[in-house]
């Protein structure tokens, strides 16, 4: 019970804390898909699907990222 509790009210740590060299971009995508409230969350797979590839031509190009996800 105690595992499940945390999974649902404790804040996970986020990627960039994890690893520096991710996107800002790309770090918010993956907090928008752990969003514990579901109203937060991306909207459809598509969207998810047209952001990271918009993420990576920018990384792919040497563009930063910009915008939210």
């Amino acid at each position: 019970m105690g595992v499940l509790h945390r999974i649902c009210n404790t804040p996970y740590r986020p990627v960039w804390q994890l690893n520096s060299k991710v996107p800002q971009e790309l770090s918010q995508v993956i907090d928008r898909l752990l969003e514990k409230n579901p109203s937060k969350r991306v909207a459809s797979a598509l969207a998810v699907r047209e952001t990271l590839t918009r993420i990576l031509a920018n990384v792919q190009s040497g563009r930063p990222a910009i915008g939210n996800a």
